[in-house]
């Protein structure tokens, strides 16, 4: 079940970034193409894994509800290489990767899950809560919209463990969560600034904050 019905969503601004599976060499990407992510993660429990990251459509995989919808990052990202997750290849082939990643890295490797996009069903995230059952070198961590009492959302935050950390966003009210900040935001709202956007930290795979501590961590807004 779709959290919307997905035909009547609206899609990226960027629809000719949308790609099929067959249309790319592989659906999750080394994070050493994102400049803000770095390759491997080089501190704390994680550290010597290499990072991936996996690229969804914004607004079509995202809750309307999302208080960053009109000003999300993704607006503004023509190049973004977004995967259609209407293919119907495309959870079996993301399964695959993972089963290769699994085996080439068998201490561990990290999967930075939607850097656009969102869980968008229970079957999605059913998907990774079973993935991460299957394959115990898998490591994650993501952000979401998602309610925490949704049915999708019960499947998700059960994951959260020391593999796995998905930060509920826009929620000042708990501990492990993240929110977007202005320069009128209060500072009550989180407990620490993004490193990386403050020049603390070279990278994610060089922080790790993000899921090595409970704290509400600040996003400046894009």
């Amino acid at each position: 079940m779709l959290i919307a019905t997905d035909r009547h969503r609206p899609s990226t601004r960027f629809p000719k970034s949308v790609k099929q599976v067959n249309e790319s060499s592989s659906i999750l990407k080394s994070g050493t193409s994102i400049k803000k992510l770095g390759g491997h993660v080089s501190k704390g429990r994680w550290r010597g894994m290499s990072i991936f990251s996996l690229t969804l459509e914004e607004r079509k995989t995202c809750i309307i509800s999302c208080e960053q919808w009109n000003d999300c990052y993704g607006n503004n990202m023509p190049f973004g290489h977004r995967i259609d997750h209407a293919d119907p290849t495309f959870l079996l082939t993301l399964d695959l990767e993972l089963a290769m990643f699994n085996a080439r890295y068998p201490a561990g490797f990290v999967v930075r899950l939607h850097i656009l996009g969102d869980f968008y069903s229970e079957e999605y995230a059913e998907f990774w809560r079973l993935a991460f059952i299957k394959y115990p070198a898998l490591r994650i961590w993501g952000y979401t919209h998602v309610p925490t009492d949704s049915p999708i959302g019960l499947i998700v935050f059960s994951m959260n463990s020391k593999r796995c950390v998905i930060r509920a966003s826009d929620r000042p009210d708990l501990s492990n969560s993240a929110q977007v900040f202005t320069d009128t935001t209060e500072r009550k709202d989180f407990d620490i600034a993004c490193p990386e956007q403050t020049g603390d930290a070279l990278n994610c795979g060089a922080c790790g904050l993000c899921w090595e501590s409970k704290k509400r961590i600040g996003f400046s807004k894009h």
